[in-house]
């Protein structure tokens, strides 16, 4: 499944990289369930009869292993069948219906699967259902037909996150080792991270031994409360304690638009990955489920990007010369700040030999995660 590559500004010959869907079997461990019943459930979300628990519980641990203890079996293995193998990462219990259990995993985790696999540290197994997903935040929520479980208490003011707090994360390193716990403190609780296509994302840093197959499970405080997804880390020879996770107050806003509508309104997806040719930027891959899908073609040249928008703003462009870079359109078309509606035009050079010159506009349209049917 793919994992959008990512880079620190201004920390050069450092890869950051996304931390799930490691390609292997994952296997369980077994451990005590804590009923859902020792949580007493104030709700964040009701608008579809949806509970999720926020920082209220009936039990206070006292030490960190009562915490863990406590929130272990909220965070599940997930397994990922792609076109490509099988992948694993990690996810979250938040909430539930009369019939369903709610899980946040990481977008990237299930980007691309055609079959989701929900395993309970009881061993218990369960096909999911998705529920949304949105790339831009990296978050993405799954059910599964089963309730009364260990549903994590929720941080939703990631404000209260103080520097320097003693956390810890449980998830499936490796693909293998499902609910592994490992403990740090926060490194910083704010961190722009920006990513090869221009997104940037608010994530916080932590110190706490995050590995590949850790995307989707949790970060917790003391007091047994979800903070963060995880959802990266720094990959680097010398590189040690560089983890980073997705703040609550991020996770439970796009969650709630995830399940009352599927989607977050106003995500568009251009679905074009491009990539340098030296003295050019040419078009490298086109998403089927992308605005740009049917009409730029691989291997075309661009030579001018620009943007106009249906609210009457002036028009912007960007002409791409042998010294512009594809992180540079990415990030022109990131500031551009588009809507739904908008029209993206590029200026390529197309042809077996590239020397004809097209214009191709591409408008926006809202963007919905849809899984991919097995090939």
């Amino acid at each position: 499944m793919k994992n959008r590559l990512l880079s620190m500004i201004g920390i050069l010959g450092i890869a950051l990289m996304m931390v799930g869907c490691s390609n292997s079997e994952t296997s369980s461990s077994n451990t005590t369930s804590t009923n859902a019943s020792e949580i007493i459930s104030n709700p964040i979300i009701q608008n579809t009869n949806v509970i999720v628990n926020s920082t209220v519980s009936e039990v206070t641990p006292t030490t960190m292993q009562e915490a863990i203890q406590l929130v272990h079996d909220s965070v599940v293995t997930i397994n990922v069948s792609t076109s490509s193998g099988t992948g694993s990462g990690a996810g979250v219990l938040v909430g539930y219906s009369e019939t369903d259990s709610f899980i946040i995993t990481c977008h990237h985790v299930i980007d691309g699967g055609y079959a989701i696999e929900v395993l309970l540290n009881n061993g218990d197994d369960y096909t999911a259902t998705l529920i949304g997903g949105d790339p831009n935040t990296d978050i993405a929520v799954i059910s599964i037909p089963k309730v009364d479980l260990c549903y994590a208490n929720i941080v939703h003011d990631s404000s209260t996150v103080a520097l320097g707090s003693s956390v810890f994360a449980i998830g499936n390193p490796l693909g293998t080792l499902g609910g592994s716990v490992t403990s740090g403190i926060i490194s910083a609780t704010s961190r722009d991270i920006t990513m090869s296509d221009g997104t940037v994302m608010n994530l916080m840093q932590t110190d706490a031994a995050i590995n590949s197959g850790n995307s989707g499970g949790g970060l917790f405080n003391t007091n047994g409360e979800l903070i963060g997804i995880v959802n990266a880390k720094y990959s680097a020879s010398g590189i040690e304690g560089l983890g980073f996770a997705i703040p609550m107050s991020t996770a439970i806003d796009i969650s709630t638009e995830l399940i009352e509508k599927g989607y977050v309104e106003g995500r568009y997806n251009l679905g074009v990955t491009l990539a340098d040719g030296g003295y050019y930027v040419y078009v490298y891959y086109i998403e089927e489920a992308g605005c740009a899908y049917g009409l730029l073609k691989t291997s075309d040249i661009i030579t001018n990007v620009s943007i106009s928008y249906k609210d009457g703003r002036e028009t912007t462009s960007l002409t791409v010369s042998y010294q512009t870079g594809s992180s540079a359109i990415y990030q022109f078309i990131y500031n551009a700040d588009c809507q739904i509606g908008d029209t993206i035009t590029f200026t390529v050079q197309r042809g077996r030999f590239q020397t004809t010159m097209v214009e191709i506009s591409v408008e926006l349209t809202q963007y919905v995660y849809q899984m991919p049917k097995a090939e």
